[in-house]
C-alpha cells in the first residue's frame, strides 16, 4: 500500500472526528439544563363551569380549574394523613364593591405523584373540581377563586386567581 494513501486516509479520519467532536460540542451546548426553583410555581391554564343540566334554568354545578404547575425540588404531593391539606383555595365575593374572603373550605390534597421520589424537579397540570354545591348555606353572586399550594419542603407558590363570575345556584334563578 502506498504511504501517501495511508496518510492520506489518516488525514481524513482526523478531519472527521474534528467535525464529529464539534457536532458534539455543539449540540451539548444547545441542550439546555432543566431546572426550576424549590418553590412550586402556578399556572392557570383553564377554568370552566358545568351546569346541572341543558336547561335555560339549570344552575352551576362544578367548576373545573386547570393549573399548570413546576416544582424544583419534586415533592409537591403529600402522604395524606388527616387533616394535612397542600392545595389552599380561597373563596371571594363581591361586596358592596370590593372582594372579601368569605373563609370558605375548598382545600384539598396534590397526594404524592407517581415517579415523585426519583425526579430532581416535576412539571405538570393538575385538575381539580370544585362542587359548587358545598356553597348552599347563603346565596353567593360574584366570586372567584384564589389558589397556591405548599409543597413537602413547605415552600409556597405563587397565588393564581380564577376569573371573576357570577355563579347561578339552585333556587338562584335571578342571574
Amino acid at each position: 500500500m502506498d504511504k501517501g494513501n495511508i496518510a492520506m486516509k489518516g488525514s481524513r479520519l482526523i478531519i472527521w472526528s474534528v467535525v464529529f467532536s464539534a457536532l458534539l460540542f455543539l449540540l451539548n451546548a444547545c441542550m439546555e439544563e432543566i431546572s426550576y426553583p424549590p418553590e412550586p410555581a402556578l399556572t392557570l391554564e383553564d377554568f370552566g363551569i358545568i351546569k346541572s343540566s341543558a336547561s335555560e334554568n339549570a344552575w352551576d354545578s362544578l367548576g373545573v380549574l386547570r393549573m399548570g404547575f413546576t416544582d424544583g425540588d419534586g415533592d409537591l404531593g403529600i402522604i395524606p394523613d388527616g387533616d394535612s391539606v397542600n392545595l389552599f383555595m380561597d373563596l371571594y365575593q363581591l361586596e358592596d364593591n370590593a372582594f372579601v374572603n368569605k373563609e370558605a373550605n375548598f382545600n384539598a390534597i396534590i397526594p404524592n405523584l407517581p415517579g415523585a421520589d426519583h425526579q430532581e424537579y416535576m412539571k405538570g397540570t393538575i385538575e381539580y373540581f370544585i362542587p359548587f354545591h358545598a356553597m348552599v348555606s347563603e346565596i353567593i353572586d360574584t366570586i372567584h377563586f384564589e389558589i397556591h399550594v405548599v409543597d413537602g419542603s413547605g415552600n409556597k407558590s405563587n397565588v393564581i386567581k380564577t376569573p371573576t363570575f357570577v355563579l347561578k345556584q339552585r333556587g338562584n334563578s335571578a342571574h
